[in-house]
């Protein structure tokens, strides 16, 4: 009878684990019946490269041209500056728009400052200005990019499978910008600068051209437009009243200058402490999308989880806990391996706080909670220049060690105190 009564026990347990895993898997392959959700996700693929790319070129160039850590923060917090300035102004235009025929526009027009930049490399008449201003240009155009990608992919696949179809866009932007940064630190290396930025343009046009295959406006797009002023005014009413928008909008933009500025040390560590050249740069920020990878296609395919403000904060304890170990590493492959766990944290980090952020209005102020979301990174200029001024002060060891520390007590502090955040 005992026997028989564990049998019974033992073929429910694998009942119950098979419906489970058909039910993840579910979840995850729903948001890839959506065609025009495929159609995004080239686009974010396409995008990434350039982005991920760019990043990888900008860092090895003024480094190159400068040999300052603290002028690879400068020119970063140039490049993240505008989305503090922007990023409102962005999610209003985009609630103004359809977001499907403003993406080919939008996408399309981040590839001239790549390509304008290649052209003067190739002709050999760049200067440090040049390249500051066109800087300065993308970081103009990019919130207007990322708030109609964000927005639009809730569009496609509705508010049941939002965080699904942010963590599937996600994994795909981590594709793209794993071969993005591979390809273009080895055309760094072996091409030079100039054919990189080249490449890089390319990418980001072709992330324009595919999206005029999108087809419909999207199942959860909004039906009341106003005008900029109008959606402007809208918002400032509800950061106003919204307690846990703006608890959220300020938590990103402290992770933000304390955690995600720690890519603005990433050349300065290849070279300087792992001995490792722009190839080896280009490999860092490959491998680490492996782990976020395989991170973002377990969130998507879990279905819908109940505590996302709770298991916001846990991802953040670990995501300080990874970035103090980055500063204590002294390989190429301890530090591959710690970059993975990092950028899980990141990409889960972002796909957590875009989320809860548009779940958490009105349908038509989506694009508004996107830009938000833009403007709580905007912030990451002051943490660009507080690293890099720090690395130069003292190491990129230590600097690291002391952002993560501080992402750790924030996390912690807002785990004790903020209920609203707890429950979401």
């Amino acid at each position: 009878m005992k026997n028989k009564r564990l049998f019974y026990c033992a073929t429910l347990h694998l009942v119950v684990m098979d419906q489970n895993q058909t039910k993840y898997r579910a979840a995850l392959l729903q948001i890839f019946q959506y065609r025009d959700f495929r159609v995004l996700g080239l686009n974010s693929i396409f995008s990434s490269f350039g982005g991920m790319g760019e990043t990888v070129a900008i860092g090895w160039i003024v480094l190159e041209l400068t040999d300052s850590p603290f002028m690879v923060g400068v020119v970063m917090a140039l490049k993240m500056g505008p989305h503090l300035f922007l990023g409102i102004v962005a999610g209003a235009v985009v609630d103004m728009v359809d977001r499907r025929t403003f993406m080919p526009f939008i996408s399309a027009l981040t590839a001239l400052p790549n390509i304008i930049i290649a052209l003067l490399l190739m002709a050999d008449l760049l200067e440090l200005w040049h390249l500051l201003l066109l800087i300065l240009l993308s970081g103009c155009l990019n919130p207007f990019s990322a708030t109609t990608r964000q927005s639009f992919a809730y569009d496609i696949v509705g508010p049941a499978l939002a965080m699904q179809g942010l963590a599937g866009l996600t994994m795909l932007s981590r594709v793209g910008g794993m071969i993005g940064a591979g390809l273009v630190g080895v055309a760094i290396g072996r091409s030079g600068l100039g054919v990189a930025f080249m490449i890089i343009g390319i990418a980001q046009l072709l992330s324009g051209g595919v999206m005029l295959l999108a087809k419909s406006a999207g199942q959860a797009a909004p039906t009341e437009r106003e005008s900029i002023i109008d959606n402007l005014k809208g918002f400032v009413k509800e950061i106003r009243t919204n307690k846990a928008l703006s608890q959220l909008v300020l938590l990103v933009g402290a992770v933000e200058m304390l955690g995600f500025s720690h890519m603005t040390l990433l050349p300065s560590l290849a070279r300087d402490v792992l001995k490792v050249g722009p190839e080896g740069l280009g490999v860092m920020n490959s491998i680490k999308g492996a782990g976020a990878l395989l991170g973002l296609a377990v969130f998507a395919s879990v279905g819908d989880v109940r505590r996302k403000g709770l298991l916001f904060l846990l991802v953040l304890h670990v995501f300080g806990i990874a970035i103090v170990f980055l500063g204590l590493s002294k390989t190429l492959i301890l530090t591959v391996m710690i970059l993975i766990v990092v950028s899980t944290m990141t990409a889960l980090s972002d796909v957590l706080s875009q989320g809860l952020m548009q779940l958490n209005v009105p349908n038509k102020l989506r694009g508004r909670a996107m830009g938000s979301w833009l403007f709580a990174i905007g912030t990451s200029p002051l943490g660009y220049l507080e690293i890099g001024a720090l690395a130069s002060f003292a190491s990129v060891g230590i600097a690291l060690m002391v952002n993560g520390l501080g992402v750790v007590i924030l996390a912690a502090g807002v785990t004790l105190v903020s209920s609203r955040i707890r429950k979401l």
